[in-house]
């Protein structure tokens, strides 16, 4: 694959390339989460355990894409990460069509660049006016940690909250649970829960549908 994202039809052929699209029975309804952050944010190490229940100390840079998927009651969820590098951030906004919740995942210990974090959050989010979005302010374990309501004044959430559906937790993909910060399982359930909620126009055509094709039959 070439480096970084390049069309849609590539991050088709990554998931079949890895046995994620195509091998699942049909009646499955796709859902979509976009994890995205800076480099360094730690979201490869909170998708690996948001999807395996196991954390890891560390994890390698993703150059282009990192992908995991959950089957939930009936829903086949793909987490789909794009890297945070500058070159590949340009690329983020392509994937947003198709996505059902954001999850942009900082590192509350890099007070520096979170002014650069806001900067893409809300360029991306002016591009997807009614997306939800979870923020996971990632590194709550370590001392020099920004604390919650410092990470929501920096990244100016009250500038969209009551625009949109906005959910800010702390996390550690390392030490998960530690201190006050969430559960990765508790924040997998949360986006679970409102996947489930979520139905597309052409599933809601096709409830109709059968229900008036159950009805003509009794």
């Amino acid at each position: 694959m070439p480096y970084g994202p390049q069309t849609e039809q590539s991050i088709d052929q990554f998931l079949v390339h890895f046995g994620q699209g195509g091998n699942l029975p049909s009646n499955y309804l796709d859902r979509q989460i976009l994890v995205l952050g800076l480099d360094g944010a730690g979201k490869s190490s909170i998708i690996h355990a948001i999807s395996t229940n196991t954390t890891r100390s560390s994890s390698p840079p993703t150059h282009g894409f990192n992908t995991a998927q959950i089957l939930s009651q009936g829903l086949r969820i793909e987490l789909l990460e794009v890297g945070g590098s500058q070159n590949l951030r340009t690329y983020w906004s392509q994937y947003l069509k198709k996505t059902h919740i954001m999850v942009f995942v900082v590192d509350s210990t890099d007070d520096i660049r979170l002014q650069l974090a806001r900067h893409e959050l809300h360029r991306l989010l002016e591009e997807a006016p009614q997306l939800p979005l979870m923020v996971l302010a990632n590194k709550q374990d370590c001392g020099s940690a920004l604390s919650i309501s410092d990470i929501h004044s920096e990244l100016s959430l009250h500038r969209i909250e009551g625009l949109r559906e906005v959910t800010l937790l702390g996390t550690s993909a390392v030490h998960d649970g530690y201190g006050s910060s969430t559960s990765l399982q508790t924040v997998r359930s949360m986006l679970e829960e409102r996947l489930h909620k979520i139905e597309e126009p052409e599933e809601s055509t096709n409830h109709i549908q059968r229900n008036h094709y159950q009805t003509s039959l009794s």
